[in-house]
């Protein structure tokens, strides 16, 4: 077992590509695919389920993985930091986030697993929801942020609450709905809505809103994107007001001229990690 079989595992185990995970590394499929048959060979096990059309992971490369991400984690980590005999072993905490704007949140409660476990390395991956679940439900994450609307559909699946937000309006300081309490989705049917697409964060306004008919004209005032950043920069450039949840708001934005109004339509919900399990790396995470 060397290195590049397990670079080629962890690239494809993520990609659940082959190509991807080529151009990933910089090889050729074939080169990848080699790799990978050596190494099931060596573990005796199927790593991956093949198909024409899709690639997934068996019960074995579930397991695998985090044990391959941690060792790949570790001969990184090594090569500028000398561990000592007597220190805990290495730990890769790896955790997910749905954008980028989360991050200043985040640092606060890397403090908290930084004191309670200072051999625990966090890893963390920004990508889209779906990406996320995805790797939360096969091993490869061991937490990650979200509503408790995002995880609807997962009952099961383990969440804490850091606190309870709203879903606001952005827009100019100096517009005549910026002082107001809460703002209708009725009042802004003039003006051109930035949302994000819920396809890769499935925070949609019209699912969580108490009258969803009054969204069901607006398809022509809407702009849908991928990402909160995204969703802020065209606010601050004029082309709209953005809708996003307050833990995508960053603290700030009236230094950009911009503020929030909470929208009527959307009630309260929580904001917190979620993760498989409760365990003590977790408890760590969010303890205040």
């Amino acid at each position: 077992m060397n290195t590049q079989q397990l670079q080629c595992f962890c690239s494809v185990a993520e990609h659940l590509n082959f190509t991807r995970a080529a151009e990933e590394l910089y090889l050729s499929v074939p080169t990848v695919t080699h790799h990978i048959q050596s190494l099931e060979s060596e573990l005796n096990t199927t790593l991956f389920v093949r198909s024409r059309h899709a690639v997934s992971l068996t019960e074995s490369g579930v397991t695998f993985y985090a044990d391959a991400k941690d060792i790949l984690s570790k001969i990184e980590i090594s090569k500028v930091h000398v561990i000592s005999k007597d220190e805990e072993a290495l730990k890769v905490v790896h955790i997910g986030l749905t954008s980028g704007a989360e991050l200043p949140f985040l640092e606060s409660k890397l403090k908290n697993l930084s004191a309670a476990h200072p051999s625990a390395i966090p890893e963390i991956t920004i990508d889209s929801y779906e990406n996320l679940i995805r790797m939360l439900k096969n091993h490869q994450l061991d937490l990650m942020l979200a509503s408790k609307f995002m995880l609807r559909n997962y009952p099961d699946m383990y969440f804490s609450k850091f606190y309870t937000y709203k879903t606001c309006v952005i827009l100019p300081i100096n517009h005549k709905f910026a002082k107001k309490n809460e703002i209708s989705v009725s009042e802004l049917e003039n003006e051109r809505l930035i949302v994000l697409q819920s396809k890769e964060i499935p925070y949609s306004i019209q699912k969580q809103s108490k009258n969803p008919e009054i969204f069901s004209n607006r398809d022509y005032m809407t702009i849908a994107q991928s990402s909160s950043m995204s969703c802020l920069t065209l606010a601050y450039a004029g082309y709209g007001f953005a809708i996003l949840p307050e833990f995508y708001i960053p603290s700030d934005i009236n230094e950009r001229g911009m503020t929030t109004v909470p929208l009527k339509e959307t009630g309260l919900d929580d904001y917190g990690v979620a993760a498989l399990q409760k365990n003590a790396l977790v408890t760590a995470f969010y303890s205040a």
